[in-house]
């Protein structure tokens, strides 16, 4: 007799009930089996987790979905709280400093078998402290000014650096070119609470100062005078557009070439050496020399003579 091959009934959502049949016949007929077969699940778990982030302290929402008939069902909160059935609590996390991930595991278990969901829920603190550091806190202009954010568990960082510019980088830097002081502020979040911090950053006066001259016009080789007047100066160095420096309140240098000079005076506050340049605009003209020839240098009178005039530099 033929034996008919194995086969395989395949689960449901509940138990599922199939009516086997197997018919034989021959010459004198036929006959017919039929067997109820009834085939159990293996546990499905699910669940829904309506918020898988959140500010601490904070009280999960669960639904049960799972499927299969499960004998048992047990909930692992992952903060120590634990349940069973298929009714959820709602289990309370709480977290002090650093944004912590809590795994929910929900298993289901009957004689055919045991299924498990696992989903992480991140809980952030709800308590920040704003803190920054920076390169400087005072300074001449233009000040440089680098701020790193030293923070932990934040989500956002904004420095406004009291000047109208601002910057959302953990790090960030500004450029000061006017004196005064400024408070840069840091604002900080981890999406459940803020916090601010301040700094105040000094940026010192530039020494203010005039630049004197006796003229800007002077003759090739002729001695020039200069000075500056200025209230309390720290050191005073001059450049005089020919290579050659100089040091000191009042200097005197001679141009040796003619042409055009650019003189620098670079004063540096006596309190905190910041600097500041003038300058002043100088022309050099040459010393004429002499060139002229006779035509006859004797003779007789009446004698008439033609002179040739090669100077140059002169005003004739």
């Amino acid at each position: 007799a033929a034996t008919p091959p194995d086969q395989s009934f395949i689960q449901g959502d509940s138990i599922v009930i199939y009516d086997a049949q197997l018919v034989v016949s021959n010459i004198c007929g036929q006959s017919e089996f039929i067997e109820e077969i009834t085939a159990l699940p293996i546990p499905q778990m699910s669940f829904l987790l309506f918020n898988d982030t959140a500010c601490s302290p904070f009280s999960a929402e669960l639904m049960y979905t799972g499927i299969g008939l499960p004998e048992t069902v047990l909930w692992d909160y992952g903060n120590g709280q634990t349940s069973t059935g298929e009714e959820p609590i709602s289990p309370t996390y709480i977290v002090d400093d650093e944004t912590t991930v809590f795994d929910i595991t929900l298993t289901g278990e009957n004689e055919c078998g045991s299924t498990s969901e696992t989903i992480p829920i991140w809980i952030q603190p709800n308590s920040l402290q704003s803190f920054f550091s920076t390169n400087v806190t005072n300074g001449c202009p233009p000040l440089e000014l680098v701020v790193t954010n030293n923070t932990t568990g934040i989500t956002d960082v904004t420095f406004d650096f009291g000047d109208g510019n601002f910057s959302s980088e953990e790090e960030a830097s500004n450029i000061y070119y006017d004196e005064g002081d400024y408070t840069v502020t840091q604002y900080v979040t981890n999406g459940c609470s803020y916090d601010t911090s301040e700094v105040i950053v000094t940026v010192h006066p530039e020494p203010e100062f005039q630049l004197l001259s006796d003229d800007t016009t002077f003759c090739e080789g002729e001695e020039a005078s200069f000075s500056v007047d200025a209230v309390s100066p720290g050191s005073i160095n001059w450049e005089f557009g020919d290579g050659e420096i100089d040091s000191g309140m009042s200097v005197n240098h001679v141009f040796d070439d003619t042409g055009d000079y650019v003189v620098e005076a670079t004063i540096s506050s006596n309190l905190w050496g910041c600097l500041s340049t003038e300058s002043i605009d100088i022309l050099i003209n040459a010393t004429p020399e002499i060139d002229i020839e006779s035509s006859i240098g004797f003779g007789c009178s009446p004698l008439t003579v033609s002179f040739m005039n090669e100077t140059t530099d002169t005003d004739f």
